[in-house]
């Protein structure tokens, strides 16, 4: 579950009208309805990840929470790092908070690398890239 998703304000989420009127597009219908908006503007969409879920799939990370598993084996690998909160109410919302800030970073990080991928395969340098969240 999402940091803090049983708290009733979270109930009133609605998507963006451009989506349509479904309750719930498609990552299909939301990838092609924002690849045609960008096209009309005449910009260039290089890459664009929709992401529910994503496997952090990182060395260093893998060796932190093969530690903290064992160091701590009764606990959730996530609760410690990079925030810790022990208290007994906040130790489900730390480990979930803690999975949704790594892998908000963890999405950047590959965003950065397609991107430097790109400038590299094209022979360019862009001057501006823009990272919508």
């Amino acid at each position: 579950p999402a940091y803090r998703a049983d708290l009733p304000y979270m109930n009133h989420l609605r998507w963006d009208p451009i989506f349509g009127e479904q309750a719930i597009p498609s990552q299909e219908e939301i990838d092609a309805r924002i690849r045609a908006l960008v096209d009309e503007t005449g910009a260039n969409l290089r890459s664009l990840r929709l992401l529910e879920s994503m496997q952090v799939n990182d060395k260093r990370l893998q060796l932190k929470r093969e530690k903290a598993k064992a160091e701590h084996p009764n606990e959730d690998v996530d609760l410690r790092f990079p925030m810790k909160d022990l208290r007994p109410k906040a130790i489900q919302r730390t480990a979930n908070g803690n999975r949704n800030m790594l892998n908000l970073f963890y999405g950047l990080q590959l965003l950065w690398q397609d991107m430097v991928s790109t400038e590299k395969s094209l022979g360019i340098k862009y001057d501006y890239v823009i990272i919508f969240r």
